[in-house]
This record gives structure tokens, C-alpha cells and sequence, in this order.
């Protein structure tokens, strides 16, 4: 028998069994029976409910997802397992959900705001390549100072990868140049274990100086560069 077949000969053998005990008259070992079998059967529908949504996206794309989520309970859906750090990582993993999830604005505002959803993505390498595969690329070509600040964006969104694209001042490698990229005035500490706030220069490139995803909550990304930089950002 194959799981699918179990799974829905189980639930249906379960509605059977708990629509036909009468818990007004049942015996505390009959009630302690039925609560055991509800909390299985409820489970295993869980489990399929959260199969059938990893499916969904694995086959639709961002305009697809984008109008599945207008309906205000399936919303309700996504955002719950947005939450469940165990469905989450699931869905991290597949390069062709999180394809879906990247292209769809919704998705990405929904994700913005759970801190669950952001561990998962970031402990995922087919997730991030997925959200850098979707995302706005800005290059700044470099070879002259920025204005100090240049706002690249406001509003909400979901800063995806910084990278290092070209050496075109002569500092040496690790060489803090007084360069930032900053969200809301700040820098922060990048996957490569360097400041934003002060930006080291490297040689060997391209340098991906952040690889993590992170929030950009109703404030701006701005960045002051002499050096060729690439940033990675999802409207959210």
C-alpha cells in the first residue's frame, strides 16, 4: 500500500470512528481512546495539507502565487507556514518553490515580517540563489566617489547580496576604506564577517561581502562606493 493510500484510508477510517461515538454517553477509556485518534488523524491532515501547499508552489510561478495569495485564507495558509520553522525548511530547500516565492511581491512582503521564514532562507543555499536569481541587481560601476549618501531605495524590501565587483583604487586587500552601504543610517555585520558601515577593500573578486537576506522595514538602503559594488534587493 502506498502512503498516499494509507494516509487517506487512515482519515477516512478515523471520521468514521470519532462521528460514531457519542461523547455524552462514552466511557473515560472510550473519551481517552477518541482523543488519541483526533490528535493522529489531525496530524496526518496536517502533514497533507502542508504537502499539497509545497506542491502548489513547486509548480506555479510568482504571477501565480501572487493571485492565489489574494484570497485572504490562503494567505492566512502561507503565513502559517511562513511560521513553522520545520515546513519552512522544507520549502527553503526546493529551488522551484522558492522560485515562485521570489517572483511573488506578496510572498516577499510576507516573508519580510517573519523572522522564522528569514532563519530558513538564510540557512539555505538553493533559497538564497533563488531570491538573488529574482532580484533587482544595482551596479555601481565605480571609478569615482558617489555623492555621500546616494539613497538607492525607500520603502519595504528584502536585501538579498552585496558583492564586491571591482578594485579601482589602489588600496590593498582588507583595507578599511571608509565606503558603506547602510539600511536606516546603519551598517551591520556582513556573512563575511566584515562591517557595511566601513567596507574592507578586497582583491581577489568578485567578493561576496553579504549573503543573507534581511528586512528592509519602511526605511532606505544608501551607499557612499569608489569601488565597483553590486546590491541585490527584492521589492517586499
Amino acid at each position: 500500500m502506498s502512503y498516499q493510500t494509507f494516509r487517506d484510508s487512515y482519515l477516512t477510517e478515523a471520521e468514521a470512528r470519532l462521528s460514531a461515538i457519542d461523547t455524552s454517553t462514552a466511557s473515560t477509556n472510550e473519551l481517552l481512546a477518541a482523543g488519541a485518534l483526533y490528535k493522529m488523524a489531525a496530524a496526518v491532515s496536517e502533514s497533507q495539507i502542508k504537502n499539497a501547499l509545497l506542491r502548489m508552489l513547486e509548480t506555479t510561478t510568482g504571477a501565480g502565487l501572487d493571485a492565489w495569495l489574494s484570497d485572504i485564507g490562503n494567505r492566512q495558509e502561507f503565513e502559517q507556514m511562513l511560521a513553522d520553522a520545520p515546513t519552512m525548511a522544507t520549502v527553503a530547500a526546493s529551488s522551484q518553490a522558492m522560485a515562485a516565492v521570489a517572483a511573488s511581491s506578496t510572498a516577499c512582503a510576507a516573508i519580510r515580517q517573519s523572522s522564522t521564514a528569514i532563519s530558513a532562507i538564510n540557512a539555505s543555499s538553493a533559497a538564497l540563489d533563488a531570491m538573488y536569481a529574482a532580484a533587482t541587481k544595482f551596479t555601481y560601476a565605480g571609478g569615482s566617489w558617489s555623492a555621500n549618501p546616494v539613497t538607492l531605495v525607500t520603502g519595504n524590501f528584502l536585501l538579498v547580496r552585496v558583492r564586491q565587483m571591482s578594485r579601482l583604487a589602489s588600496w590593498a586587500n582588507d583595507y578599511a576604506s571608509s565606503q558603506y552601504i547602510r539600511i536606516g543610517g546603519a551598517g551591520w555585520t556582513a556573512t563575511s564577517g566584515y562591517s557595511t558601515g566601513n567596507l574592507v577593500n578586497k582583491t581577489a573578486l568578485p567578493f561576496v561581502y553579504d549573503n543573507a537576506v534581511r528586512p528592509v522595514n519602511d526605511t532606505s538602503i544608501q551607499y557612499y562606493l569608489y569601488n565597483g559594488y553590486e546590491i541585490a534587493y527584492l521589492p517586499a
